[in-house]
């Protein structure tokens, strides 16, 4: 099973462009500061995957950095997109 890079290309496929800008500026207005909130949310519902993959010892060796399974992309979507709104 190849593991790839969850990116925000991934995300597009369910939320238009304008739909997550707009997330992501109404994060930016609440705190302007801050590192960009689609970038983190990303990587905390990666980290929770892959952790759940980890722990089942009938799984192959995790892929490398925050990879994740093909077949998990699309169900890390979902997840967050609901994280995001």
């Amino acid at each position: 099973m190849a593991y790839r890079i969850l990116t925000e290309s991934d995300i597009l496929l369910k939320l238009s462009g304008p739909e997550l800008d707009g997330f992501r500026n109404a994060a930016l207005e609440q705190s302007p500061s801050q590192a960009d909130p689609i970038s983190g949310v990303i990587n905390q519902v990666v980290t929770t995957c892959r952790g759940f993959v980890a722990r089942n010892a009938n799984n192959i060796p995790l892929g490398a950095g925050l990879t994740l399974p093909e077949a998990l992309i699309g169900p890390a979507v979902d997840i967050i997109i609901l994280a995001i709104m």
